[in-house]
């Protein structure tokens, strides 16, 4: 992550030379048995001058402090490494071009993923990266063999779209030397505003929308989709600043089903020889990478959309589009998107119904896969409780007598990522929310108390959960919240209590929070929507995070105000 410094103005020229060096490809799973061997981090400097290195330490990743003497020269490299030798004796070619090569001691990268801090000697921090080895993040670098490549020095290091797998030969990867995968950027600001992946029908009404956020206009003449769509070359059409353009699978079935369209703007279809020899090969439901580049073949915009949270799966196939809030914000960032609300289901060709909209879910965690809705048998059920019934397809195949608790189980990952997006790591839990929603699709449903009880550990699991006669499971479970089931259809915000620490402390580093949900008064039943609900696919369970920046930063706020308060107040 670049950081930018807020500091005094004699520090700037220094600040201006940190920021560009960045943490620029990553080794940290090589495909050797046993130990790795090859293990190392390319830092690049991106400026025009040198930058002295002394001192400078990693504070997470690798244990390494540099050398008072090391210095990272304009356009250079610098490696350190799990075992130089060994490395020297596999990438010796291009390690011939690094300023420097430095051994790391203690152990090495975590094959799963973890943060990366590097720091000055201030312990300012220079650049953070927290890769993984899962989506979005490229998976190919956990041991099949190539590196994590930084597609440009200039992107969001700790954004993991921005990565791709090294493309050389095994072994694979480029310390010392550019990122077989660099693609440099083109100054024209020519965004992907809005995305149409999968309309409510047919296929024929995808598109995409482009849009000019420059401060000039640009012929799109030899601009192309080098990822996403087959579409090899746009048609001469110049795009003046603030304006648009659309490409679309099939014209005749977007314009007509979209009155405020403007036809001068839709500037080809998806394929060359249009609709009559269409090979399909349009925009994939599930989520892919859309790639535009110039007529010099220089990266201009990417963005790898999904289908499914924390993307907004209203444009799934339910009539809406995706719509980029802001133009000029991030849109490789899912929260930079939402779910159109414009009647026609899209707004090709003029101004996203979103625009300036705050995204209202972007800190939702929902419930999906991997979430654990355990059913018990009926044999463990105490007679005189009734307790949650689940109604989830895949557990209960259409049986209604079934009683269950139910767990929920949340990743925080997405939001640990969204939040470091917007504070850096400097935030903390303010507030948590539970939203469930209660239908009323059986008729044996009554209302009554509603518990939700935290547990900080794998207690709810079934192997290690302990039974007692009043079928409560002691393990750990702290209550931290409650409602009143309604016995009918109904959403409920339960304000969850935040003073578990260690629930609010796996929130903020991205970790797994568990809860359990049951009945606290006897002969209480409700239908709680849960995963894989065919009815309702978007009234799941989720999980609000709220947060605040870190306190230090309220304490500065405050110190500034009590000087001002006495510096205004009159001497007695």
């Amino acid at each position: 992550m670049k950081k930018i410094f807020l500091i005094f103005s004699v520090f700037f020229l220094a600040s201006y030379s940190f920021a560009d060096v960045v943490i620029n490809e990553i080794m940290y799973n090589p495909p050797e048995a046993g130990i790795d061997t090859n293990e190392y981090i390319e830092i690049y400097n991106s400026g025009d001058v040198s930058v002295s290195l002394s001192n400078w330490y990693f504070e997470e990743g690798v244990t390494f402090t540099f050398p008072n003497d090391s210095v990272i020269s304009p356009d250079g490299y610098v490696i350190i490494a799990e075992k130089i030798n060994e490395l020297w004796n596999t990438y010796s070619n291009s390690l011939a071009n690094a300023d420097a090569v430095y051994l790391w001691s203690g152990y090495g990268l975590n094959n799963g993923g973890e943060p990366i801090d590097l720091r000055d000697s201030d312990s300012n921090q220079i650049d953070f990266v927290e890769y993984n080895d899962s989506a979005p993040w490229p998976k190919e670098p956990d041991g099949d063999g190539p590196s994590l490549e930084l597609i440009n020095p200039l992107l969001e290091n700790n954004n993991g779209y921005n990565w791709l797998a090294s493309t050389n030969a095994i072994p694979s990867g480029t310390p010392g030397i550019q990122n077989t995968v660099y693609a440099p950027i083109s100054q024209a600001k020519i965004i992907v505003n809005e995305i149409m992946y999968n309309p409510p029908g047919s296929q024929e009404g995808e598109y995409i929308e482009l849009y000019n956020a420059g401060t000039s206009s640009v012929e799109l003449l030899g601009y192309y989709f080098s990822l996403g769509i087959d579409y090899t070359q746009l048609t001469s059409h110049i795009i003046v600043t603030g304006d648009y353009a659309v490409i679309c699978m099939y014209t005749n079935a977007v314009i007509p089903y979209h009155l405020s369209a403007d036809p001068s703007k839709f500037i080809g279809e998806f394929t060359s020889n249009g609709w009559a020899t269409n090979t399909f090969n349009g925009l994939n439901n599930s989520g892919e990478m859309i790639e535009l580049r110039d007529n010099l073949g220089q990266l201009v915009n990417a963005v790898e959309y999904e289908d499914s949270y924390p993307w907004p799966s209203k444009a799934d196939g339910q009539g809406s589009s995706l719509e980029l809030r802001d133009p000029l914000i991030d849109n490789s960032l899912a929260s930079s998107w939402l779910a159109s609300d414009n009647e026609d289901g899209g707004t090709p060709s003029y101004q996203n119904s979103r625009y300036g909209d705050s995204p209202p879910e972007k800190d939702f965690e929902f419930v999906d896969e991997d979430t654990y809705v355990i059913v018990y048998e009926s044999n463990k059920v105490h007679n005189t409780h009734t307790l949650l019934k689940v109604e989830s397809s895949d557990i209960f195949y259409g049986t209604s007598n079934c009683h269950a608790n139910t767990w929920l189980e949340f990743d925080m990952y997405s939001v640990k990522t969204n939040f470091d997006a917007m504070y850096g790591s400097g935030w903390q839990v303010d507030g948590l929310e539970l939203l469930l929603q209660e239908g009323d699709n059986y008729s044996w449903i009554s209302p009554g108390g509603i518990d939700v009880s935290y547990t900080p550990d794998n207690s709810w699991d079934d192997n290690s959960l302990v039974y007692t006669n009043e079928f409560l499971y002691t393990n750990n479970l702290v209550s931290v919240g409650g409602f009143t089931s309604e016995a009918t259809f109904i959403s409920h915000t339960v304000d969850l209590d935040i003073s578990q620490t260690q629930m609010t402390e796996n929130v903020e580093i991205g970790g797994i929070v568990s809860f359990r949900i049951t009945t606290t008064t006897t002969n209480t039943a409700m239908i709680l929507i849960g995963k894989n609900n065919g009815t309702y696919p978007d009234l799941k369970a989720r999980l609000r995070v709220i947060p605040i920046p870190e306190p230090v930063l309220f304490w500065i706020l405050d110190f500034g105000l009590l000087i001002w308060y006495f510096a205004k107040r009159p001497m007695i």
